[in-house]
């Protein structure tokens, strides 16, 4: 529950005669008695979304959050795993006794126990679920997508409801990856196959949001797999992809390639310091002159201090998995009508936020650290505070905004296949 509250300014009466009684309005202050917030900061958590907060209109009147639906274990589906969010009290006593609720069947409480007020210290026996955290678990068997809201009620169950948020079940779709190490000009990239089994966890840990999960193609003793491959054409140097017009992507699209699944193609570095990953959907690939496979182009990122690399990979590796399923920039957006979408906060939350410019302002050298501007969350690498990205993929749909169901349109798009060949 929100509510407005609307001020008249008694000064201006005073100077300006427009009338007894009349006043112009201040703008009016939201007062919001609690919200909802991610239960933790840092890298993208599957336990801990992030939480699509963008406007409270119809049809979903509070902030949205998805969850994955449990897996399929012997012909039988699992719960889902536990999923937490904050709840803050923004104009609330802490001692008032404030009362988690569901509203379908498709989700269950897992803390507090159902008919229980949120706890103000958390759990004393699992240290994640702290002090007004709410835990709840997907228990959906089927394949459809199932919308729950949860309520905060004050005093009871069954007392005035004080804040909504959605929670949205997504069944797992799932993707197959085929990874490809390539040599440039006598030069192998410097992440091994091991270490993109790493990145494609923390891509997963990004995706769980949308029940999408990335796996690898592995050999017959479980390690990935990564297909070796050398390219000596075109202009670049040892080890470096020449960008220029995508004309070296199409070659190196080619080697080995396979239909079907998501190709990685990792090699040590691009000619453009400013790009840290190409993703092709199938229709902008096919329609490149030359033509290339739909695939995914990343780079090492060896600049990147060596507790961060894999992350800022994984970052990469998830925004341009992105556009392989048709997602767009929030930096197309030079008329008036469509600013507010890089300038507002959401945006700048978003994994699909563009503005991870890698170099130094004046200048064409690598700047990893420009990614530290963008986002919401610090990532805690060895005690050291690095990388700060957005990883938010949007759950609710808007009027005039395109694309601004995310999760729903990448998920059509992994139907649709739009990340391979045929």
């Amino acid at each position: 529950m929100a509510f407005d509250i609307r001020l008249v300014d008694p000064g201006i009466i005073l100077f300006v005669q427009i009338g007894a009684g009349l006043g112009i309005d201040i703008p009016p202050h939201r007062v919001v008695p609690v919200r909802f917030a991610r239960a933790v900061r840092g890298l993208a958590d599957p336990s801990a979304p992030d939480i699509d907060d963008r406007g409270f209109i119809d049809p979903v009147h509070g902030p949205a959050v998805g969850v994955r639906r449990g897996a399929e274990v012997d012909g039988s589906v699992q719960p889902g795993p536990e999923v937490r969010v904050a709840v803050i009290r923004d104009r609330i006593e802490s001692s008032a006794k404030l009362f988690p609720v569901l509203s379908d069947s498709s989700v269950q409480l897992t803390f507090p126990p159902a008919g229980s007020p949120l706890d103000e210290l958390g759990d004393p026996f699992d240290p994640t679920r702290g002090p007004d955290v709410v835990a709840f678990q997907a228990v959906s068997t089927d394949s459809d997508v199932h919308d729950c809201t949860l309520s905060i009620r004050h005093g009871s169950v069954a007392g005035p409801v004080l804040a909504q948020m959605l929670i949205r079940v997504y069944p797992i779709k799932l993707v197959i990856v085929q990874l490809h190490r390539i040599k440039i000009r006598g030069v192998p990239p410097a992440t091994s196959a091991a270490d993109l089994d790493q990145i494609f966890g923390m891509v997963n840990q990004i995706y769980a949001q949308a029940g999408v999960r990335f796996v690898l193609v592995r050999d017959a003793a479980g390690k990935p797999l990564a297909i070796e491959d050398d390219f000596d054409l075109g202009g670049g140097g040892p080890g470096v992809l020449f960008t220029s017009g995508f004309f070296e992507l199409a070659p190196v699209s080619r080697l080995n390639y396979k239909k079907g699944k998501l190709n990685v193609y990792m090699f040590h570095d691009f000619n453009e310091h400013g790009v840290a990953g190409i993703g092709l959907d199938r229709s902008r690939a096919l329609g490149n002159n030359p033509p290339i496979n739909p695939a995914l182009f990343l780079q090492d990122l060896s600049a990147v201090a060596a507790g961060n690399r894999l992350q800022a990979i994984a970052h990469s590796a998830a925004h341009e998995i992105g556009h392989t399923l048709r997602l767009e920039h929030f930096q197309q957006c030079i008329s008036g009508q469509r600013q507010f979408r890089c300038n507002s906060l959401w945006a700048r939350r978003s994994l699909m936020y563009p503005d991870l410019t890698l170099k130094q302002i004046g200048s064409q050298a690598p700047d990893f650290s420009a990614s530290s501007k963008v986002g919401y969350g610090t990532m805690i690498v060895d005690g050291v505070a690095a990388l700060r990205s957005g990883q938010l993929l949007s759950t609710k749909s808007f009027k005039n905004i395109p694309q601004s169901d995310q999760i729903d349109r990448l998920r059509k798009s992994i139907d649709a296949l739009t990340f391979t060949l045929l």
